[in-house]
């Protein structure tokens, strides 16, 4: 908040804290954008996004290729390359149909990765490996 206030953009944040009904906080997004500069796992804030039919704008890293296939789903861009993160940023911003047809397709993508679904393949899995 120090910060924020130092730099002059107290009225361009807002500091929620932890929200519950987040489905709804995603779903009043034009955009998602998830610069990170490393690793991620399997970041679930990009699945949500997805489910939501949120366009997203995410860094080229593991884990994050394994969701957002790049001008399907979203756009990713090298990792700590600011200039391509907003050029990405303002894709969308110009072109409001194109990120609604990224939003459409990410919440068709987003059901791979739901919870019954990935609970199915593991126990798939498991089952394969046990009868071999």
């Amino acid at each position: 908040r120090r910060c924020i206030a130092a730099a002059g953009l107290g009225g361009r944040f807002s500091l929620s804290g932890f929200r519950e009904e987040v489905a709804t906080v995603l779903a009043a997004l034009d955009l998602l954008a998830l610069p990170s500069l490393s690793g991620e796992g399997s970041p679930a804030v990009l699945k949500e996004a997805m489910a939501c039919g949120v366009p997203v704008v995410a860094s080229d890293i593991s884990g994050v290729r394994e969701i957002v296939r790049p001008d399907r789903e979203g756009l990713l861009v090298p990792p700590g390359d600011p200039g391509a993160l907003a050029e990405a940023i303002l894709f969308f911003a110009a072109d409001r149909s194109r990120g609604a047809e990224f939003g459409r397709l990410g919440r068709e993508r987003s059901d791979l990765f739901a919870v019954d679904r990935m609970v199915e393949q593991t126990e798939s899995l498991y089952r394969d490996l046990l009868a071999t």
